[in-house]
C-alpha cells in the first residue's frame, strides 16, 4: 500500500504564499553538513536537509534548535536554550613529572563556558619556592575543547601550600607561585570556570 505524504510535505515545505505567517519551531540536528548547513529532524521525524543557520548560531549533531520557517523556507536561529553536557572523567594529559589523580570537565552554553576540576599528584622532584616563588612548572595539558580562548589565571592548593597557576590558550596549566615548597607525592587540586570567545 502507497502512502500519500502530499498534506505533510505541504505542512514542512509549503508551496509559495502557502504559510502566511512567520513561525518559530524546535527541531534537532541530524546531521553538520561540510558547508555549514545542516540536516534537521522535525518533531514529526521527518528529516530536512541542507537548512541554513545563522553564522552566530552554533549547533551540533543531537542538539535542540529553534527554526524560523516562513513560506517553505527554513532557518536555523540557535539553541532552544543553555544546556550542560554530561560532566566528562577525561580532560586532559598532567605533565612531566606529575601524575593525574582526578580530572572532570564540564561544557555549557554551546562549549562557551567550560568548568574544569583536576587535581594531578607531583611525582617529579621537589619544587622548591623561595619568598612565594617558583619556577614556572606545566602540570597539566587541558584538551583542546576546554582550552580557554586567552590566557586566564586560577589558583591550586593541596591543604599545606597554595599558590596561582595560568591555563594559555593551547591548554597548557603552568603553576607560577607557591606559598610554600610543593613536595612530592601531594596532590594539587586546581578547578576554575571561565568564558571562551
Amino acid at each position: 500500500m502507497a502512502v500519500d505524504y502530499t498534506n505533510l510535505l505541504k505542512k514542512i515545505v509549503p508551496e509559495k504564499d502557502g504559510e502566511d505567517t512567520l513561525r518559530i519551531r524546535v527541531a534537532t540536528v541530524f546531521t553538520v553538513n561540510v558547508n555549514g548547513t545542516l540536516d534537521i529532524i522535525m518533531s514529526s521525524g521527518v528529516i530536512v536537509p541542507g537548512v541554513s543557520k545563522l553564522s552566530s548560531a552554533y549547533a551540533t549533531a543531537g542538539e535542540v534548535v529553534q527554526v524560523i520557517s516562513l513560506r517553505g523556507s527554513m532557518l536555523v536561529i540557535g539553541g532552544t536554550g543553555p544546556t550542560v553536557d554530561p560532566l566528562t572523567t577525561g580532560v586532559g594529559t598532567a605533565a612531566t613529572g606529575f601524575s593525574t589523580a582526578d580530572m572532570r570537565g564540564a561544557l555549557a552554553l554551546s562549549d562557551k563556558l567550560v568548568n574544569v576540576d583536576v587535581t594531578v599528584t607531583r611525582t617529579g622532584a621537589d619544587i622548591v619556592a623561595t619568598s612565594g616563588n617558583i619556577a614556572d612548572t606545566a602540570c597539566f595539558t587541558l584538551d583542546p575543547i576546554y582550552s580557554p580562548s586567552r590566557t586566564v589565571t586560577l589558583g591550586w592548593g593541596n591543604g599545606a601550600a597554595s599558590g596561582e597557576a595560568i591555563i594559555t590558550s593551547t591548554g597548557v596549566i603552568t603553576l607560577r607561585t607557591a606559598s610554600s615548597n610543593i613536595t612530592t607525592g601531594s596532590n594539587l587540586r586546581l578547578s576554575t570556570t571561565y568564558l571562551k570567545d
